[in-house]
């Protein structure tokens, strides 16, 4: 469709707050070092745009309740961002939220998402018995987020409405920072960031549900081989406690475009390869891979 085809599908250079919370640290690794290329087929284009839709009807309901301050850009065109580790973790929300009748001079961080009638049911119940365990019983990786936007915004407390396709329903439901959960979040982000290897698969099994529709399924559970030769795969090159990436056999900072080229002596973080490595010279390194053949990663 075209709107496949003229997605963009250049990858993000850094680990985002609202993917922190994913329970597979090794999908996060994955994403982070671009070991393949992200695809999202048309239905899911198609409810991105209908997020983005949904969020700026929720926000004209919010900004027309007498009271309600909503700030949802820093300046025009740009959104409340924060970023950490080195610029490695980063995110934005959706706004800033003060005046809500029921707590009116306390900083709320706003966030909204339009979800299926199903995940909406599933929350108004959980609001109902008890709202303020109902973010993170509902969906955890919107519950790390919410965790990690007050910490860097701020806020005591967060504001999540949650509206059906179109916004024909809606509701909200309140969290309250806790400062042990952002923490541990963001030390997770720093271990996946600045982890040389790809962390432990999240299950062994291949149709354990948190693996069977994962873009990496075949890197993980069937020994597909990495094809993305950037930077980010290879094993010269590091990020950067301090912020960037360098490549340590050229001795040279490398910005994002040169990530994404790399260059002719790449060559492969040895755990994405599915075999055990066996032999190794300047510029190659010898596997024997699980079917008993060998292979041997050269630089081009």
């Amino acid at each position: 469709s075209i709107m496949e085809s003229s997605q963009d599908n250049n990858p993000r250079g850094y680990l985002g707050a609202s993917a922190v919370g994913d329970p597979c640290e090794r999908k996060l690794w994955f994403n982070f070092r671009w070991v393949r290329r992200t695809f999202i087929e048309a239905g899911g284009l198609r409810r991105i745009n209908d997020g983005h839709r949904g969020e700026q009807v929720v926000a004209d309901l919010l900004r027309a309740v007498p009271g309600i301050d909503l700030s949802t850009e820093k300046e025009p065109g740009v959104q409340h961002s924060f970023q950490a580790l080195g610029g490695h973790f980063r995110g934005n929300c959706d706004g800033l939220l003060m005046g809500l009748l029921q707590d009116p001079t306390t900083l709320y961080v706003w966030e909204c998402k339009i979800i299926n009638e199903q995940k909406f049911k599933k929350l108004q119940k959980l609001v109902d018995a008890d709202q303020s365990v109902a973010l993170k019983n509902w969906d955890i990786v919107y519950y790390a987020q919410a965790q990690i936007y007050m910490h860097f915004f701020g806020a005591t407390k967060h504001y999540l409405t949650a509206g059906s396709p179109g916004v024909r329903d809606l509701t909200s439901v309140v969290t309250e920072y806790d400062q042990g959960e952002a923490e541990k979040y963001i030390e997770r982000a720093r271990r996946v960031i600045f982890s040389p290897y790809p962390p432990m698969k999240i299950s062994r099994d291949p149709a354990w549900h948190e693996c069977k529709y994962c873009a990496f399924h075949s890197m993980c559970h069937e020994q597909d081989m990495p094809r993305n030769k950037s930077c980010r795969t290879c094993l010269h090159s590091t990020p950067l406690q301090t912020g960037g990436w360098k490549c340590e056999l050229h001795d040279k900072d490398l910005d994002i475009q040169a990530q994404e080229k790399g260059c002719a002596s790449h060559l492969f973080v040895p755990d994405l390869i599915p075999g055990e490595q066996v032999n190794s010279g300047p510029d190659w390194v010898e596997y024997k891979l699980g079917d008993g053949t060998t292979w041997t990663n050269k630089s081009r």
